[in-house]
């Protein structure tokens, strides 16, 4: 099956299931592999990493019945996104994911809703977003510009944006997602790298932006 059409796929499973927070990253493990900047093992570290938060929000009664958060991991810092009913729970969920063997940096975009009493307060409309955005990617005109590289979370209309990518990637990516319906705002996570001009390859990515546009 064609790489595109694997991608394609991907991207409708958020809306035929719906979730609090629409995470799509490049697919199935081993197409993210392929076409990402992280190492192997750091792929499956972060998605081990963002597995072990979201036990520990399930086996925490009242984390559980209080708070609809989701974590996602790359590159290994976590960004937790979704909605709690105070400040104390969104912020023991960030100690937890703090403390966890190889993650460098907890981005916490929890929002504080007072009258959450369970259930799900994403809706599906952030998946619809989600997806409209990554479709969005495809119409970045950069030379060897690789979609799948940039990892788009959607929660409440905020659109979260995490990647390995240029200076001129992360601007252009994000000028895309800007004109998606309903996005009320788009937040810029980025790590920058510097590619080597001879193999286009990623030679450093200690740079990092948080931009919100509006």
């Amino acid at each position: 099956m064609p790489f595109r059409t694997i991608f394609l796929l991907s991207l409708l499973i958020p809306l035929l299931y719906g979730c609090a927070a629409a995470v799509i990253g490049g697919g199935s493990t081993a197409v993210a592999v392929a076409h990402d900047r992280r190492s192997t093992g750091t792929v499956v570290e972060d998605q081990e990493n963002s597995i072990k938060v979201f036990n520990y929000t399930q086996n925490h009664p009242e984390i559980k019945k209080f708070s609809d958060i989701s974590s996602t991991g790359f590159n290994r810092k976590l960004l937790l996104t979704g909605a709690a009913a105070t400040p104390a729970i969104a912020d023991k969920v960030a100690q937890y994911a703090k403390g966890l063997s190889g993650v460098v940096g907890v981005i916490n975009e929890i929002e504080i809703h007072p009258e959450y009493d369970g259930g799900v307060q994403g809706t599906i409309n952030d998946a619809y977003i989600n997806t409209q955005v990554k479709l969005r990617m495809f119409r970045v005109k950069l030379a060897d510009f690789d979609p799948t590289r940039v990892n788009v979370t959607t929660y409440n209309g905020s659109v979260y944006l995490m990647g390995l990518v240029t200076e001129a990637e992360g601007s252009a990516a994000a000028e895309e997602a800007r004109y998606v319906d309903n996005v009320k705002r788009v937040v810029k996570h980025f790590e920058y790298v510097t590619l080597d001009p001879r193999s286009a390859s990623a030679s450093s990515s200690e740079n990092s932006n948080l931009e919100t546009f509006h």
